[in-house]
Protein backbone atom coordinates (compact mmCIF):
# COMPACT_ATOMS: atom_id res chain seq x y z
CA UNK A 1 0.00 0.00 0.00
CA UNK A 2 0.95 3.36 -0.50
CA UNK A 3 0.78 6.86 -2.93
CA UNK A 4 1.75 6.77 -6.63
CA UNK A 5 4.44 8.76 -7.30
CA UNK A 6 2.20 10.63 -10.00
CA UNK A 7 -0.07 12.52 -7.60
CA UNK A 8 0.83 15.88 -6.18
CA UNK A 9 0.79 14.80 -2.80
CA UNK A 10 3.37 12.69 -3.13
CA UNK A 11 6.30 15.25 -3.45
CA UNK A 12 4.52 17.44 -0.51
CA UNK A 13 5.14 13.98 1.69
CA UNK A 14 8.38 13.52 0.62
CA UNK A 15 9.30 17.06 1.16
CA UNK A 16 8.08 16.66 4.62
CA UNK A 17 9.67 12.78 5.09
CA UNK A 18 13.18 14.63 3.94
CA UNK A 19 12.80 17.73 5.97
CA UNK A 20 15.41 16.47 8.67
CA UNK A 21 17.58 15.12 5.84
CA UNK A 22 17.98 18.25 4.39
CA UNK A 23 18.94 20.33 7.30
CA UNK A 24 21.49 17.23 7.93
CA UNK A 25 22.98 17.43 4.82
CA UNK A 26 22.73 21.95 4.89
CA UNK A 27 24.97 21.42 8.35
CA UNK A 28 27.24 19.09 6.58
CA UNK A 29 27.95 21.50 3.57
CA UNK A 30 28.56 24.32 6.35
CA UNK A 31 31.12 22.77 7.80
CA UNK A 32 33.24 21.78 4.09
CA UNK A 33 35.44 24.26 2.62
CA UNK A 34 38.33 24.66 -0.42
CA UNK A 35 37.66 21.62 -2.87
CA UNK A 36 35.21 20.20 -0.88
CA UNK A 37 32.86 22.94 -1.12
CA UNK A 38 29.45 20.83 -1.88
CA UNK A 39 26.05 21.88 -3.06
CA UNK A 40 22.80 19.45 -3.74
CA UNK A 41 19.76 20.79 -5.71
CA UNK A 42 16.57 18.05 -5.13
CA UNK A 43 13.38 18.82 -6.39
CA UNK A 44 11.40 15.99 -4.81
CA UNK A 45 12.96 12.80 -5.45
CA UNK A 46 15.16 13.76 -7.73
CA UNK A 47 18.50 15.25 -6.48
CA UNK A 48 21.76 16.51 -7.82
CA UNK A 49 25.13 16.82 -5.50
CA UNK A 50 27.47 19.08 -6.51
CA UNK A 51 31.27 19.70 -5.57
CA UNK A 52 34.62 21.37 -6.98
CA UNK A 53 36.15 17.99 -6.49
CA UNK A 54 35.98 13.86 -7.40
CA UNK A 55 36.44 13.35 -3.61
CA UNK A 56 34.45 16.31 -2.28
CA UNK A 57 31.75 14.80 -4.67
CA UNK A 58 31.87 11.33 -3.22
CA UNK A 59 31.55 12.31 0.21
CA UNK A 60 28.84 14.59 -0.18
CA UNK A 61 27.11 11.11 -1.78
CA UNK A 62 28.07 9.07 0.76
CA UNK A 63 26.23 11.95 3.59
CA UNK A 64 23.48 12.07 1.42
CA UNK A 65 23.11 8.34 1.81
CA UNK A 66 23.51 8.32 5.29
CA UNK A 67 20.70 11.21 6.08
CA UNK A 68 18.02 9.55 3.39
CA UNK A 69 18.60 6.60 5.27
CA UNK A 70 18.41 8.42 9.09
CA UNK A 71 21.16 6.53 10.44
CA UNK A 72 24.84 7.41 11.00
CA UNK A 73 26.08 3.72 10.13
CA UNK A 74 24.85 4.47 6.41
CA UNK A 75 27.73 3.46 4.26
CA UNK A 76 27.00 3.18 0.60
CA UNK A 77 29.26 0.35 -0.01
CA UNK A 78 28.26 -1.62 3.56
CA UNK A 79 24.50 -3.50 2.92
CA UNK A 80 24.16 -4.57 6.37
CA UNK A 81 22.40 -1.59 7.13
CA UNK A 82 19.29 -1.27 7.67
CA UNK A 83 17.11 2.02 7.10
CA UNK A 84 14.79 3.78 9.64
CA UNK A 85 12.35 5.08 7.07
CA UNK A 86 10.99 3.88 3.70
CA UNK A 87 13.29 5.69 1.69
CA UNK A 88 16.16 4.63 -0.15
CA UNK A 89 18.38 6.04 -3.11
CA UNK A 90 18.69 4.03 -6.58
CA UNK A 91 22.01 3.63 -7.14
CA UNK A 92 21.09 2.16 -10.57
CA UNK A 93 20.26 5.50 -11.61
CA UNK A 94 23.18 7.44 -10.73
CA UNK A 95 24.52 9.92 -13.63
CA UNK A 96 27.20 9.91 -15.02
CA UNK A 97 27.79 6.40 -15.67
CA UNK A 98 31.64 7.04 -14.73
CA UNK A 99 30.26 7.53 -11.07
CA UNK A 100 27.39 4.79 -10.57
CA UNK A 101 30.13 2.32 -12.55
CA UNK A 102 32.53 3.80 -9.23
CA UNK A 103 30.52 3.26 -7.01
CA UNK A 104 29.88 -0.52 -8.62
CA UNK A 105 33.37 -1.24 -8.01
CA UNK A 106 33.85 -0.12 -4.47
CA UNK A 107 30.72 -2.31 -3.77
CA UNK A 108 32.31 -5.63 -5.50
CA UNK A 109 35.13 -4.70 -3.46
CA UNK A 110 33.47 -5.97 -0.33
CA UNK A 111 31.13 -8.97 -2.17
CA UNK A 112 28.44 -7.61 -3.82
CA UNK A 113 27.15 -9.42 -7.24
CA UNK A 114 24.89 -8.64 -9.65
CA UNK A 115 21.54 -10.18 -9.57
CA UNK A 116 21.06 -12.65 -12.47
CA UNK A 117 17.25 -11.55 -12.84
CA UNK A 118 16.75 -7.93 -11.70
CA UNK A 119 20.99 -7.61 -13.45
CA UNK A 120 20.96 -4.88 -10.55
CA UNK A 121 23.82 -5.20 -7.78
CA UNK A 122 22.87 -7.16 -3.76
CA UNK A 123 24.76 -7.73 -0.99
CA UNK A 124 26.28 -11.22 -0.66
CA UNK A 125 24.30 -13.70 1.39
CA UNK A 126 24.75 -14.63 4.36
CA UNK A 127 25.76 -10.78 5.24
CA UNK A 128 28.45 -12.29 7.40
CA UNK A 129 30.28 -12.90 4.41
CA UNK A 130 30.70 -9.02 3.29
CA UNK A 131 34.35 -7.70 3.38
CA UNK A 132 35.02 -4.86 5.72
CA UNK A 133 33.33 -1.52 3.76
CA UNK A 134 34.94 1.54 3.29
CA UNK A 135 33.62 5.26 2.68
CA UNK A 136 33.68 5.99 -0.82
CA UNK A 137 36.39 8.22 -0.21
CA UNK A 138 38.12 5.93 1.65
CA UNK A 139 38.42 3.29 -0.96
CA UNK A 140 38.74 6.30 -3.57
CA UNK A 141 41.72 7.05 -1.61
CA UNK A 142 43.55 3.69 -0.76
CA UNK A 143 41.97 1.09 -3.03
CA UNK A 144 43.28 2.44 -5.96
CA UNK A 145 40.38 4.29 -7.26
CA UNK A 146 42.20 7.06 -8.03
CA UNK A 147 43.46 5.16 -11.13
CA UNK A 148 40.11 5.11 -12.89
CA UNK A 149 40.78 9.00 -13.82
CA UNK A 150 37.19 9.95 -12.59
CA UNK A 151 38.26 13.67 -12.56
CA UNK A 152 38.61 13.75 -16.36
CA UNK A 153 35.53 11.91 -17.04
CA UNK A 154 33.65 14.10 -14.26
CA UNK A 155 34.91 16.89 -16.97
CA UNK A 156 32.00 15.84 -19.70
CA UNK A 157 29.40 16.59 -16.58
CA UNK A 158 30.61 19.65 -15.08
CA UNK A 159 28.58 22.75 -14.60
CA UNK A 160 28.97 26.11 -15.46
CA UNK A 161 26.90 29.22 -16.78
CA UNK A 162 27.09 28.37 -20.53
CA UNK A 163 26.80 24.69 -20.13
CA UNK A 164 23.58 23.58 -18.07
CA UNK A 165 23.39 19.62 -20.00
CA UNK A 166 23.44 17.67 -16.72
CA UNK A 167 20.05 19.78 -15.68
CA UNK A 168 19.15 19.59 -19.01
CA UNK A 169 18.90 16.75 -21.91
CA UNK A 170 18.28 17.33 -25.27
CA UNK A 171 14.57 16.26 -24.78
CA UNK A 172 14.27 19.37 -21.97
CA UNK A 173 15.65 21.58 -24.48
CA UNK A 174 13.50 21.01 -27.10
CA UNK A 175 10.36 20.71 -24.91
CA UNK A 176 11.52 24.43 -23.58
CA UNK A 177 11.75 25.39 -26.65
CA UNK A 178 8.58 24.47 -27.63
CA UNK A 179 6.77 25.51 -24.57
CA UNK A 180 8.01 29.85 -25.19
CA UNK A 181 5.34 29.86 -28.51
CA UNK A 182 7.10 32.79 -29.55
CA UNK A 183 5.24 34.52 -32.38
CA UNK A 184 7.22 33.01 -34.64
CA UNK A 185 5.75 29.49 -33.80
CA UNK A 186 2.80 30.97 -35.11
CA UNK A 187 2.71 31.80 -38.49
CA UNK A 188 4.17 30.26 -41.66
CA UNK A 189 7.10 28.11 -41.64
CA UNK A 190 7.62 28.14 -37.61
CA UNK A 191 4.25 27.13 -37.04
CA UNK A 192 4.37 24.22 -39.32
CA UNK A 193 7.79 23.48 -37.88
CA UNK A 194 6.20 23.14 -34.35
CA UNK A 195 3.77 21.44 -35.65
CA UNK A 196 5.84 19.02 -36.90
CA UNK A 197 8.01 18.53 -33.45
CA UNK A 198 4.79 18.14 -31.18
CA UNK A 199 3.50 14.97 -33.73
CA UNK A 200 6.82 13.71 -33.23
CA UNK A 201 6.83 14.30 -29.52
CA UNK A 202 3.59 12.49 -29.37
CA UNK A 203 4.52 9.44 -32.09
CA UNK A 204 8.10 8.74 -31.56
CA UNK A 205 9.37 6.65 -29.24
CA UNK A 206 12.07 8.64 -27.79
CA UNK A 207 14.70 7.69 -24.80
CA UNK A 208 15.73 10.02 -21.91
CA UNK A 209 16.91 9.74 -18.54
CA UNK A 210 14.82 13.27 -17.26
CA UNK A 211 11.69 12.72 -19.47
CA UNK A 212 9.41 9.81 -18.59
CA UNK A 213 7.60 8.89 -22.43
CA UNK A 214 3.91 9.52 -20.82
CA UNK A 215 5.16 12.49 -19.66
CA UNK A 216 6.60 13.67 -23.44
CA UNK A 217 3.50 12.05 -24.91
CA UNK A 218 1.10 13.88 -22.86
CA UNK A 219 2.97 17.55 -23.31
CA UNK A 220 2.66 17.08 -26.93
CA UNK A 221 -1.31 16.04 -26.99
CA UNK A 222 -1.57 19.69 -24.57
CA UNK A 223 0.33 21.75 -27.22
CA UNK A 224 -1.19 19.94 -30.10
CA UNK A 225 -4.88 20.89 -28.78
CA UNK A 226 -3.94 24.44 -28.46
CA UNK A 227 -1.51 24.74 -31.45
CA UNK A 228 -2.31 27.65 -34.44
CA UNK A 229 -3.04 26.31 -37.82
CA UNK A 230 -0.29 27.26 -40.05
CA UNK A 231 -1.27 28.93 -43.11
CA UNK A 232 1.21 27.97 -45.47
CA UNK A 233 -1.28 26.24 -48.37
CA UNK A 234 -1.39 22.89 -46.49
CA UNK A 235 -5.73 22.33 -46.19
CA UNK A 236 -6.22 23.13 -42.44
CA UNK A 237 -8.82 19.86 -42.93
CA UNK A 238 -5.20 18.12 -43.53
CA UNK A 239 -3.64 19.04 -39.93
CA UNK A 240 -7.01 18.80 -37.63
CA UNK A 241 -6.69 14.67 -38.56
CA UNK A 242 -2.63 14.80 -38.17
CA UNK A 243 -3.55 15.92 -34.43
CA UNK A 244 -6.41 13.61 -33.67
CA UNK A 245 -4.24 10.61 -35.30
CA UNK A 246 -1.34 11.92 -32.78
CA UNK A 247 -4.19 11.83 -29.85
CA UNK A 248 -5.35 8.64 -30.98
CA UNK A 249 -1.32 7.31 -30.84
CA UNK A 250 -0.70 8.93 -27.41
CA UNK A 251 -4.35 7.76 -25.81
CA UNK A 252 -3.24 3.77 -26.64
CA UNK A 253 0.33 4.16 -25.53
CA UNK A 254 -1.17 6.04 -22.40
CA UNK A 255 -4.57 4.70 -21.12
CA UNK A 256 -3.52 5.31 -17.52
CA UNK A 257 -3.34 9.52 -18.31
CA UNK A 258 -6.71 11.26 -16.96
CA UNK A 259 -5.13 14.72 -17.85
CA UNK A 260 -5.60 13.30 -21.45
CA UNK A 261 -9.57 14.45 -21.43
CA UNK A 262 -8.97 17.84 -21.57
CA UNK A 263 -6.74 18.19 -24.54
CA UNK A 264 -9.10 15.57 -26.28
CA UNK A 265 -11.98 17.48 -25.61
CA UNK A 266 -10.39 20.78 -27.15
CA UNK A 267 -8.92 18.85 -30.37
CA UNK A 268 -12.73 17.46 -30.96
CA UNK A 269 -13.41 21.18 -31.03
CA UNK A 270 -11.44 21.96 -33.89
CA UNK A 271 -13.24 21.58 -37.25
CA UNK A 272 -11.90 22.41 -40.70
CA UNK A 273 -13.57 22.42 -44.09
CA UNK A 274 -12.05 19.29 -46.62
CA UNK A 275 -11.25 19.81 -50.12
CA UNK A 276 -14.98 19.09 -50.98
CA UNK A 277 -16.27 22.44 -48.84
CA UNK A 278 -17.88 19.80 -45.99
CA UNK A 279 -16.90 19.74 -42.18
CA UNK A 280 -15.40 16.72 -40.95
CA UNK A 281 -17.56 14.77 -38.19
CA UNK A 282 -15.70 16.18 -35.16
CA UNK A 283 -18.75 14.00 -33.02
CA UNK A 284 -17.74 10.60 -34.37
CA UNK A 285 -14.52 11.29 -33.65
CA UNK A 286 -14.86 11.91 -29.94
CA UNK A 287 -17.09 9.25 -29.46
CA UNK A 288 -14.50 7.02 -30.63
CA UNK A 289 -12.44 8.37 -27.72
CA UNK A 290 -15.77 7.44 -25.11
CA UNK A 291 -15.85 4.10 -26.56
CA UNK A 292 -12.90 2.90 -24.91
CA UNK A 293 -14.40 4.01 -21.74
CA UNK A 294 -17.60 3.04 -21.98
CA UNK A 295 -19.78 0.92 -20.20
CA UNK A 296 -19.72 -1.99 -22.79
CA UNK A 297 -15.50 -1.41 -22.43
CA UNK A 298 -15.98 -2.94 -19.13
CA UNK A 299 -17.39 -6.25 -20.62
CA UNK A 300 -14.84 -9.12 -20.38
CA UNK A 301 -11.34 -9.48 -20.59
CA UNK A 302 -10.53 -9.59 -24.44
CA UNK A 303 -12.39 -6.58 -24.97
CA UNK A 304 -10.52 -4.52 -22.78
CA UNK A 305 -7.29 -5.96 -23.74
CA UNK A 306 -8.68 -5.31 -27.63
CA UNK A 307 -9.33 -1.86 -27.07
CA UNK A 308 -6.48 -0.61 -24.72
CA UNK A 309 -3.39 -3.06 -25.55
CA UNK A 310 -0.54 -2.39 -22.64
CA UNK A 311 2.93 -4.44 -21.90
CA UNK A 312 2.93 -5.93 -18.57
CA UNK A 313 -0.07 -6.19 -15.93
CA UNK A 314 -1.11 -3.07 -16.01
CA UNK A 315 -3.96 -3.54 -16.92
CA UNK A 316 -4.75 -7.39 -15.39
CA UNK A 317 -5.91 -6.74 -12.10
CA UNK A 318 -9.26 -8.30 -12.61
CA UNK A 319 -13.17 -6.96 -13.76
CA UNK A 320 -13.50 -5.09 -10.27
CA UNK A 321 -10.27 -3.00 -10.73
CA UNK A 322 -11.49 -2.48 -14.46
CA UNK A 323 -14.32 -0.91 -14.22
CA UNK A 324 -13.51 1.42 -11.28
CA UNK A 325 -10.55 2.67 -13.68
CA UNK A 326 -13.39 3.09 -16.59
CA UNK A 327 -15.63 5.20 -14.35
CA UNK A 328 -12.52 7.58 -13.03
CA UNK A 329 -11.88 7.83 -17.13
CA UNK A 330 -15.51 8.85 -17.64
CA UNK A 331 -15.60 11.59 -14.78
CA UNK A 332 -12.28 12.64 -15.87
CA UNK A 333 -14.42 13.36 -19.30
CA UNK A 334 -16.72 14.86 -17.69
CA UNK A 335 -14.79 17.39 -15.88
CA UNK A 336 -13.10 18.05 -18.72
CA UNK A 337 -16.67 18.98 -20.95
CA UNK A 338 -17.57 21.09 -17.78
CA UNK A 339 -13.93 22.99 -18.09
CA UNK A 340 -14.19 23.27 -21.78
CA UNK A 341 -17.68 24.51 -22.12
CA UNK A 342 -17.15 26.99 -18.95
CA UNK A 343 -14.04 28.47 -20.97
CA UNK A 344 -16.40 28.72 -24.13
CA UNK A 345 -19.16 30.32 -22.49
CA UNK A 346 -16.62 33.24 -20.97
CA UNK A 347 -15.50 33.70 -24.26
CA UNK A 348 -18.83 33.92 -25.69
CA UNK A 349 -20.32 36.67 -23.20
CA UNK A 350 -17.08 38.96 -24.32
CA UNK A 351 -17.76 38.55 -28.15
CA UNK A 352 -20.87 40.50 -27.09
CA UNK A 353 -18.67 42.98 -25.02
CA UNK A 354 -15.67 43.73 -26.34
CA UNK A 355 -14.70 47.07 -26.58
CA UNK A 356 -13.19 48.46 -30.25
CA UNK A 357 -10.01 48.29 -28.80
CA UNK A 358 -9.99 45.27 -27.22
CA UNK A 359 -8.34 42.52 -29.69
CA UNK A 360 -8.66 38.68 -29.41
CA UNK A 361 -5.68 37.35 -26.71
CA UNK A 362 -3.59 34.91 -28.60
CA UNK A 363 -3.11 33.11 -25.23
CA UNK A 364 -6.27 31.52 -25.02
CA UNK A 365 -6.82 28.36 -27.01
CA UNK A 366 -10.09 29.16 -28.23
CA UNK A 367 -8.17 32.22 -30.18
CA UNK A 368 -6.31 29.46 -32.00
CA UNK A 369 -8.87 26.81 -32.60
CA UNK A 370 -12.56 28.54 -33.38
CA UNK A 371 -12.73 31.23 -35.72
CA UNK A 372 -14.91 34.41 -34.53
CA UNK A 373 -18.69 34.02 -34.06
CA UNK A 374 -17.97 30.27 -33.88
CA UNK A 375 -18.40 29.86 -30.12
CA UNK A 376 -21.78 29.26 -30.18
CA UNK A 377 -21.71 26.78 -32.89
CA UNK A 378 -19.00 24.80 -30.46
CA UNK A 379 -21.10 25.34 -27.26
CA UNK A 380 -24.09 23.69 -29.58
CA UNK A 381 -21.82 20.78 -30.01
CA UNK A 382 -19.84 19.53 -26.51
CA UNK A 383 -23.49 20.24 -25.06
CA UNK A 384 -25.02 18.11 -26.43
CA UNK A 385 -25.13 15.47 -23.72
CA UNK A 386 -27.46 12.72 -24.45
CA UNK A 387 -24.88 11.80 -27.44
CA UNK A 388 -22.23 11.63 -25.03
CA UNK A 389 -24.60 9.66 -22.34
CA UNK A 390 -26.08 7.36 -24.80
CA UNK A 391 -22.45 6.58 -26.23
CA UNK A 392 -20.99 6.12 -22.67
CA UNK A 393 -24.12 4.52 -20.99
CA UNK A 394 -25.51 2.60 -23.96
CA UNK A 395 -25.24 -1.31 -22.53
CA UNK A 396 -25.55 -0.23 -18.83
CA UNK A 397 -28.69 -2.33 -17.63
CA UNK A 398 -29.46 0.02 -14.35
CA UNK A 399 -28.93 3.32 -14.63
CA UNK A 400 -29.07 3.06 -10.33
CA UNK A 401 -25.41 1.87 -10.10
CA UNK A 402 -24.13 5.26 -10.97
CA UNK A 403 -25.74 6.04 -7.96
CA UNK A 404 -22.92 4.04 -6.18
CA UNK A 405 -20.56 6.38 -8.07
CA UNK A 406 -20.81 10.02 -6.80
CA UNK A 407 -17.71 10.97 -8.44
CA UNK A 408 -18.74 9.83 -11.72
CA UNK A 409 -22.27 10.94 -11.31
CA UNK A 410 -21.51 13.75 -9.58
CA UNK A 411 -18.75 15.54 -12.23
CA UNK A 412 -22.07 14.58 -15.29
CA UNK A 413 -24.33 17.16 -13.46
CA UNK A 414 -21.54 19.56 -13.91
CA UNK A 415 -21.09 19.18 -17.21
CA UNK A 416 -24.96 19.50 -17.69
CA UNK A 417 -24.82 22.61 -15.85
CA UNK A 418 -21.82 23.74 -17.49
CA UNK A 419 -23.79 23.09 -20.92
CA UNK A 420 -26.44 26.11 -20.30
CA UNK A 421 -26.08 29.63 -18.93
CA UNK A 422 -26.20 30.84 -15.75
CA UNK A 423 -29.51 32.68 -15.99
CA UNK A 424 -30.97 29.22 -17.53
CA UNK A 425 -30.10 27.81 -14.44
CA UNK A 426 -31.23 30.29 -11.77
CA UNK A 427 -34.50 30.45 -13.57
CA UNK A 428 -34.83 26.35 -13.10
CA UNK A 429 -33.97 26.86 -9.46
CA UNK A 430 -35.84 29.64 -8.79
CA UNK A 431 -38.91 26.92 -9.73
CA UNK A 432 -37.73 24.02 -7.57
CA UNK A 433 -39.39 22.96 -4.75
CA UNK A 434 -36.03 23.19 -2.11
CA UNK A 435 -32.26 23.81 -1.93
CA UNK A 436 -30.13 20.17 -1.80
CA UNK A 437 -26.53 20.05 -0.51
CA UNK A 438 -25.66 17.57 -2.83
CA UNK A 439 -24.92 18.82 -6.99
CA UNK A 440 -28.32 17.64 -8.70
CA UNK A 441 -30.27 18.97 -12.26
CA UNK A 442 -33.61 20.83 -11.94
CA UNK A 443 -36.33 19.29 -14.05
CA UNK A 444 -37.01 22.73 -14.76
CA UNK A 445 -33.41 23.05 -16.89
CA UNK A 446 -34.39 23.63 -20.61
CA UNK A 447 -32.14 22.06 -23.33
CA UNK A 448 -30.99 18.98 -21.16
CA UNK A 449 -31.73 15.70 -23.10
CA UNK A 450 -34.08 13.29 -22.14
CA UNK A 451 -31.88 10.46 -22.03
CA UNK A 452 -29.53 12.18 -19.61
CA UNK A 453 -32.52 13.34 -17.36
CA UNK A 454 -33.37 10.13 -17.25
CA UNK A 455 -30.40 8.43 -16.27
CA UNK A 456 -29.77 11.44 -13.46
CA UNK A 457 -33.44 10.94 -12.11
CA UNK A 458 -32.53 7.04 -11.66
CA UNK A 459 -29.40 8.25 -10.19
CA UNK A 460 -30.82 10.40 -7.77
CA UNK A 461 -29.61 13.66 -8.97
CA UNK A 462 -32.61 15.77 -10.30
CA UNK A 463 -34.39 18.44 -8.26
CA UNK A 464 -38.60 18.93 -8.93
CA UNK A 465 -40.07 22.12 -9.73
CA UNK A 466 -42.23 23.30 -7.20
CA UNK A 467 -45.36 25.13 -6.93
CA UNK A 468 -44.40 28.42 -6.75
CA UNK A 469 -40.67 30.63 -7.52
CA UNK A 470 -38.77 31.04 -4.46
CA UNK A 471 -35.65 33.02 -4.15
CA UNK A 472 -31.91 31.50 -4.14
CA UNK A 473 -30.02 29.90 -1.13
CA UNK A 474 -26.09 29.53 -1.11
CA UNK A 475 -26.04 26.21 -2.61
CA UNK A 476 -28.75 27.01 -5.15
CA UNK A 477 -25.93 29.96 -6.24
CA UNK A 478 -23.77 27.27 -5.93
CA UNK A 479 -25.06 25.50 -8.86
CA UNK A 480 -25.60 28.95 -10.66
CA UNK A 481 -21.75 29.03 -10.43
CA UNK A 482 -21.06 26.19 -12.36
CA UNK A 483 -22.57 27.23 -15.64
CA UNK A 484 -22.24 29.38 -18.27
CA UNK A 485 -20.71 32.98 -17.74
CA UNK A 486 -24.08 34.90 -18.87
CA UNK A 487 -24.70 38.64 -19.28
CA UNK A 488 -27.91 38.37 -18.33
CA UNK A 489 -27.76 36.47 -15.27
CA UNK A 490 -27.36 39.61 -13.11
CA UNK A 491 -31.18 40.79 -14.57
CA UNK A 492 -32.43 37.74 -13.71
CA UNK A 493 -30.69 37.57 -9.96
CA UNK A 494 -30.94 41.57 -9.48
CA UNK A 495 -33.91 42.52 -11.42
CA UNK A 496 -34.88 46.25 -12.34
CA UNK A 497 -37.78 47.54 -9.96
CA UNK A 498 -37.93 44.38 -7.70
CA UNK A 499 -35.89 42.53 -4.63
CA UNK A 500 -32.96 40.77 -4.91
CA UNK A 501 -33.76 36.78 -5.56
CA UNK A 502 -31.05 35.83 -3.20
CA UNK A 503 -32.83 34.55 0.24
CA UNK A 504 -32.12 36.57 3.02
CA UNK A 505 -30.11 39.76 1.27
CA UNK A 506 -31.80 41.87 4.09
CA UNK A 507 -30.42 40.27 6.63
CA UNK A 508 -27.11 39.47 5.12
CA UNK A 509 -26.63 42.49 2.48
CA UNK A 510 -22.43 42.00 2.40
CA UNK A 511 -23.30 38.20 1.31
CA UNK A 512 -25.55 39.21 -1.37
CA UNK A 513 -23.41 41.77 -2.56
CA UNK A 514 -20.35 38.93 -2.93
CA UNK A 515 -22.35 36.38 -4.57
CA UNK A 516 -23.46 38.97 -7.06
CA UNK A 517 -20.33 39.94 -7.77
CA UNK A 518 -18.79 36.30 -7.73
CA UNK A 519 -21.79 35.47 -10.62
CA UNK A 520 -21.09 38.18 -12.50
CA UNK A 521 -24.29 40.57 -11.64
CA UNK A 522 -21.95 43.53 -10.79
CA UNK A 523 -23.30 45.77 -12.69
CA UNK A 524 -27.45 44.94 -12.23
CA UNK A 525 -26.71 45.16 -7.85
CA UNK A 526 -29.15 48.50 -7.30
CA UNK A 527 -28.62 50.84 -4.61
CA UNK A 528 -31.36 48.97 -2.57
CA UNK A 529 -28.32 46.20 -1.96
CA UNK A 530 -25.35 48.19 -1.70
CA UNK A 531 -26.10 50.21 1.16
CA UNK A 532 -24.22 52.11 3.96
CA UNK A 533 -23.76 48.97 5.49
CA UNK A 534 -21.62 47.85 2.74
CA UNK A 535 -17.86 47.82 4.09
CA UNK A 536 -15.37 50.07 2.64
CA UNK A 537 -13.78 48.24 0.20
CA UNK A 538 -16.72 46.76 -1.78
CA UNK A 539 -18.82 50.12 -2.39
CA UNK A 540 -20.54 50.94 -5.26
CA UNK A 541 -17.37 51.76 -7.55
CA UNK A 542 -16.27 48.15 -6.70
CA UNK A 543 -19.90 46.54 -6.91
CA UNK A 544 -20.48 48.01 -10.59
CA UNK A 545 -17.57 47.92 -12.09
CA UNK A 546 -13.53 47.69 -11.20
CA UNK A 547 -11.41 44.64 -10.20
CA UNK A 548 -12.08 42.88 -6.78
CA UNK A 549 -8.91 42.32 -4.27
CA UNK A 550 -8.55 38.35 -3.32
CA UNK A 551 -10.26 39.00 0.05
CA UNK A 552 -13.16 39.94 -1.57
CA UNK A 553 -13.43 36.90 -3.87
CA UNK A 554 -12.35 34.70 -0.77
CA UNK A 555 -15.09 36.56 1.15
CA UNK A 556 -18.06 35.73 -2.03
CA UNK A 557 -16.59 32.25 -2.36
CA UNK A 558 -17.44 31.18 1.29
CA UNK A 559 -20.89 32.50 1.02
CA UNK A 560 -21.09 30.57 -2.18
CA UNK A 561 -20.51 27.51 -0.45
CA UNK A 562 -22.79 28.13 2.42
CA UNK A 563 -20.58 29.55 4.97
CA UNK A 564 -21.35 32.80 6.17
CA UNK A 565 -18.75 35.88 6.54
CA UNK A 566 -18.26 35.16 9.93
CA UNK A 567 -17.77 31.74 9.48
Amino acid sequence: PGIPTGLAVSGVLLNVALHRSDHRILEYLTRTSGDDRGAIVRFADDMYVLSHSAQGLLALIEVVCREVAATDVAMVADGTWTAAPNLYLNFEKIRPDAVRRLIGKARKSVGWKRCSKCKALIPPKPLSTMGEAQSLVQWWEHAGGESSNLGERLMSATVTRGEVSPFMTTLVERMSQIGRDTLSDRFGDGARARLNRLHELARFEIDDEQVRPDTRKVFAVNRLAMAWSPEDGRPPAADVEDIRTSVDTVMKSTPWKFSLWTAIVKVAVRQAKGPNGHLDDRGSWLQRQLRRVSVRAERGDAGWRATWKAEGDRHSRGKGWRDLYLSFHRAAFWQALRSVLRNLWREEARSHERFPWEGDRPERWTTRVIAAGEFRDALDFLGDTDLWVETLYRDEDDYRTLARRPWEVGALVGAVLASVTRSEVARAWMRCSGSTGELRVPTALSGTGSTTLRLLECAGRVSHAGVQERALASPDLAHVLLAGSDPMVGRVLFPRGGEPRISGWKRNRIGAVMAGVALGCSRDIGPEVVRLDVPTGVGATNAFRGELSLSEYAAARRVLMGQGPGA
